[in-house]
């Protein structure tokens, strides 16, 4: 909905008040510029402020936002916060591709079988982005994209007072699932929904329309892509490089991290912490 020029100034800056936007770090920081207050909130903001840190043996955060939860999956378990796990199985919902079924499958065979390196670990880190924050969101990784798997599914709230007693949460969410490689092994990134943010732009992937009910997803059913098709030139998928934007939030919600790595890979953040876009969240260690 278009907001009058004369409205822009009072409304984005009360909005930017409440919820701390640092206009200064946007490209254009006249809010006069921004016709409507989801493109307010969708704002670009300068390369400068954030760089990426480009150390082949990092992964860096995707976004700007506060880190609810991260560690190993264990047992094919994922946390959204600490002390409230979720099935990754279940958050994927990828066993038909493993080559077994839901009920045969456990939680840990399922895990398993997404490495490629049966002697690495799969990590996972949840990133929360906050109303206020910069609602783009870019790669952690040079990573090879394959596949894509879209849930429709409910809008509830991914504040992190919900995600620390709502068990599910992230599996009930409307969410869209990249999944590929990067230099080690098994990459997943996973964008989702939440109250409010149930539209999710990919820039590659234009078909995939969230946040509607068109009748041509079912209600806890999925819509797959599968990139390895889509280019003859590019056989094993699409490539984006570590730091280029993927897509954006028409409001803010979370991203779900979940890799393949070796064991000397160590995450460099805290629960609770303020990250930013391009800042190393961990690295692979070199062995001593």
């Amino acid at each position: 909905m278009p907001v009058p020029v004369f409205l822009r100034n009072p409304i984005y800056g009360a909005y930017g008040s409440a919820f701390g936007v640092k206009m200064e770090e946007a490209i254009e920081p006249d809010m006069r510029f921004y016709p409507s207050l989801n493109s307010f909130f969708r704002r670009a903001i300068r390369p400068d402020v954030r760089p990426i840190d480009m150390n082949p043996k990092a992964v860096v955060s995707p976004a700007d936002g506060i880190v609810l939860h991260f560690g190993k999956c264990k047992n094919g378990l994922i946390e959204q916060v600490k002390g409230v796990d979720y099935s990754l199985k279940r958050f994927f919902g990828r066993w038909e591709e493993t080559g077994f079924t839901m009920q045969k499958t456990s939680d840990a065979q399922f895990a398993e079988k997404l490495k490629v390196h049966s002697e690495n670990e799969l990590y996972q880190i949840v990133i929360y982005l906050a109303p206020g924050d910069y609602h783009r969101f870019h790669s952690p990784a040079d990573f090879t994209i394959t596949s894509r798997r879209h849930y429709p599914g409910d809008l509830f709230s991914v504040n992190p007072k919900l995600a620390s007693f709502m068990r599910d949460l992230f599996v009930l969410n409307e969410r869209a699932t990249f999944f590929g490689e990067w230099a080690h092994g098994f990459m997943s990134y996973c964008a989702v929904g939440a109250t409010n943010v149930g539209s999710i732009i990919f820039h590659y992937d234009p078909e995939m329309v969230t946040n509607i009910n068109s009748g041509r997803i079912l209600y806890g059913a999925h819509a797959d892509k599968d990139f390895t098709l889509i280019d003859p030139r590019l056989p094993d998928g699409l490539p984006v490089e570590k730091g280029e934007m993927l897509g954006e939030f028409n409001l803010g919600s979370t991203i779900v991290l979940v890799f393949e790595a070796p064991k000397s890979f160590e995450f460099n953040v805290s629960s609770g912490d303020k990250v930013l876009l391009g800042q190393k969240i961990g690295e692979i260690l070199s062995k001593k």
